[in-house]
């Protein structure tokens, strides 16, 4: 955790704490991003194809960039806007396969929904990416990973081989613990919309 807020933080700066007006944004964020999203793209998956799946996932950025400017009243540039429109068709021209139906339509809709409860947390944390953000990935992680387990298994899943789960945990470290905090990071010097725009490419 030191070696990690040197690498993300100031020489000699001192993250904020979380407070307690942080909290509803914080709960709000873990419950769209940490158990929402993660659940629908679970059913989403099950019912798309692996390359449609994650070029559906461009949409988290034109959700998160339209929430931000209608909802959370931030300012959206015309390139940015552009960009995102652009990306979003993009995704759609290349994920359509043939004439839709309501039964192959659940998949992509759920890939869709989850997009929108990442777009959400994304918004709710930009409310609190002022405090130190190795806490915020902390609590995410800590709060979320264990419900996820266990709606896991409650479901019927069952626990990998040990070199299965060691290899998702140290993908986990980077894409998830990393990536979240200087995600944090971002928002707070960016604001959410530039942020969701530099991300949008990574499906």
């Amino acid at each position: 955790r030191r070696m990690a807020a040197r690498v993300l933080t100031a020489p000699q700066a001192r993250e904020q704490p979380l407070g307690r007006r942080d909290v509803p944004w914080l709960v709000g964020a873990i419950i769209a991003g940490g158990i929402v999203g993660p659940l629908l793209l679970m059913i989403g998956l099950n019912r798309s194809p692996a390359a449609a799946a994650s070029l559906l996932l461009t949409f988290e950025g034109g959700a998160t960039a339209l929430m931000a400017w209608l909802i959370f009243k931030e300012h959206v540039s015309r390139r940015i806007a552009i960009g995102m429109t652009c990306l979003a068709a993009g995704a759609v021209v290349l994920a359509w396969s043939d004439t839709p139906t309501v039964e192959s339509a659940i998949g992509p809709l759920a890939i869709i929904g989850a997009c929108m409860a990442w777009a959400l947390d994304n918004n709710l944390t930009r409310k609190v990416s002022l405090a130190d953000p190795l806490q915020i990935v902390e609590l995410k992680g800590l709060i979320a990973g264990p419900f996820n387990l266990a709606l896991g298994l409650w479901a019927g899943g069952l626990f990998p081989p040990a070199s299965t789960a060691l290899a998702a945990g140290v993908v986990g470290v980077f894409g998830y613990g990393v990536s979240l905090a200087l995600f944090i990071v971002a928002l707070r010097h960016l604001g959410t919309a530039r942020p969701a725009a530099y991300f949008s490419p990574a499906p």
